[in-house]
C-alpha cells in the first residue's frame, strides 16, 4: 500500500510542474473588431531604450481563405514614433495559436506606420504609454 501511496505523490507531483512548465503565455485582450479577437501576453513584453517588443495572438471569428483560424505575432513598437514591425508571424488551423502552422511568414524589414483606431494603436496606448 506504501508503494501505490509514493507512486500517486510522484504522479501528482510530476503533473503539477508539467503544467506549469506547459503555460508559456498569458494572453489578454485589448481589441476586437469584426474580422478577430487580439490579446497580448505581458510577461512577454520586453523594453530598449527605444523599442517595446511583444507577442500578439489573433483569433478570427471566421477562418481566412487559406484557413487560418488564428496568428502569432512578433511585433517591435517605435513609441517615439507611432511605428511598428512584425519581428516573427506564424498562422495556425485553429484558435489560440494551436493546430498544424499554415504559414511562417519573415520578419518585416520595414516599419508600418500605426493607424489611429486599429488593434495596433490600442495595444501601443498599453504598452508605450505606461
Amino acid at each position: 500500500m506504501k508503494i501505490y501511496k509514493f507512486y500517486f505523490i510522484q504522479f501528482i507531483v510530476f503533473l503539477f510542474f508539467a503544467s506549469t512548465l506547459h503555460a508559456r503565455f498569458v494572453w489578454i485582450n485589448f481589441s476586437q473588431n469584426t474580422v478577430a479577437t487580439f490579446f497580448y501576453d505581458p510577461g512577454s513584453l520586453k523594453e530598449s531604450e527605444k523599442y517595446k517588443t511583444v507577442w500578439i495572438l489573433a483569433n478570427y471569428i471566421k477562418p481566412t481563405r487559406s484557413g487560418e483560424y488564428s496568428v502569432l505575432v512578433k511585433q517591435k513598437f517605435d513609441c517615439r514614433r507611432a511605428r511598428y514591425k512584425i519581428m516573427r508571424l506564424k498562422s495556425h488551423a485553429l484558435r489560440n495559436g494551436r493546430g498544424p502552422v499554415i504559414a511562417n511568414y519573415p520578419k518585416q524589414t520595414d516599419w508600418k506606420m500605426i493607424v489611429a483606431s486599429t488593434p495596433d494603436s490600442d495595444l501601443m496606448k498599453i504598452i508605450c504609454w505606461k
